[in-house]
C-alpha cells in the first residue's frame, strides 16, 4: 500500500471517536498503518503510527512508542542485521529470546521483537514511522507446491514518557525500556485502529513431485564437481 493511500485512510479512521478517554492526559487517539513490503524471502514490516490529542502535545513530545510484534513461525529477525542498522539508528528492535537463522519453519517457535521509536510532532499529532526487516522461513514442501497464506497478527502498542501519565484504566506492561537493553521500564499499553488485521503474506512452498528430479541433479552435480576438483588436482601433481 502507498503511503498517500494510507494517509486518506488515516484521516478517516482518525476522525471517529476511537481511542482513550479516561482523564486529561489520556485523551488521544491512536491509528496504525501496517504494510508489508519487497518481494521474495527477505522483506520489511513497516508500522506508521500517529496519535491524535486534543489537548497539547508538549506532555508526549518526549514520549516514546513501541509496539511488539508476534511472528509466526515462518518469519525470523536477523539479530546480526538488527544491531547494524540498530548502531546507525535505522530500525531499534531486538528479539526476546535468541533466533536461529538457518531452522525450517517445522521447527521454529515463534518470536516476540520489541521495536521502539521516537514520536515527530505536527501540529496535534505526533506520529512514528516504524521499519521490522523479516525474513521468510524454509517451509516444508508438499504435493502440487504453491504458496501457503501466512497471517501476521496485530501487534500491540505501547507508550512510554519522561513524566508519568495519569491512565488509570489502562494497562502496563514491563519490557526493556530501549534496544536490546536489560533494564525493564513500565510501558502503557493503549488501543488502536488499523487497516490490516491481520496482514497476509503469500510464501512459496516446494513441490513434493519434483524430489526425484531435485535428488538426481542434486547427485549429478556433486558427482560432476568431485570430477573437477580431482582433475585440477591431479593436473598439478609433478609427473614422475
Amino acid at each position: 500500500m502507498k503511503y498517500y493511500e494510507s494517509l486518506q485512510f488515516f484521516m478517516l479512521i482518525s476522525i471517529s471517536t476511537y481511542g482513550i478517554s479516561n482523564g486529561f492526559e489520556c485523551d488521544f487517539h491512536a491509528t496504525m498503518i501496517r504494510s508489508v513490503e519487497k518481494e521474495g524471502f527477505h522483506k520489511e514490516l513497516r508500522s506508521f503510527v500517529e496519535i491524535v490529542t486534543t489537548k497539547s502535545t508538549e506532555k508526549l513530545r518526549d514520549c516514546q512508542v513501541a509496539i511488539e510484534e508476534s511472528l509466526p513461525s515462518s518469519f525470523y529477525v536477523d539479530p546480526d542485521q538488527l544491531n547494524n542498522l540498530g548502531a546507525y539508528g535505522k530500525v531499534l528492535a531486538c528479539a526476546n529470546e535468541t533466533v536461529d537463522v538457518e531452522k525450517p519453519q517445522f521447527s521454529s517457535p515463534p518470536l516476540k521483537v520489541y521495536v521502539y521509536s521516537s514520536l515527530n510532532t505536527t501540529g496535534n499529532l505526533l506520529v512514528a514511522n516504524m521499519v521490522l526487516p523479516i525474513h521468510l522461513r524454509y517451509h516444508k514442501p508438499r504435493s502440487g507446491g504453491g504458496y501457503q497464506v501466512v497471517k501476521i497478527s496485530k501487534p500491540r502498542l505501547f507508550l512510554r514518557c519522561p513524566r508519568r501519565l495519569d491512565c488509570p484504566k489502562q494497562g502496563t506492561m514491563a519490557f526493556p525500556c530501549y534496544r536490546c537493553t536489560s533494564k525493564k521500564c513500565s510501558w502503557l499499553e493503549f488501543s488502536f485502529k488499523t487497516n490490516m488485521d491481520p496482514l497476509k503474506v503469500a510464501v512459496p512452498v516446494g513441490d513434493l513431485n519434483h524430489k526425484l528430479l531435485i535428488q538426481l541433479l542434486t547427485f549429478l552435480v556433486t558427482i560432476g564437481g568431485s570430477i573437477y576438483i580431482f582433475s585440477t588436482l591431479a593436473s598439478k601433481i609433478p609427473h614422475l
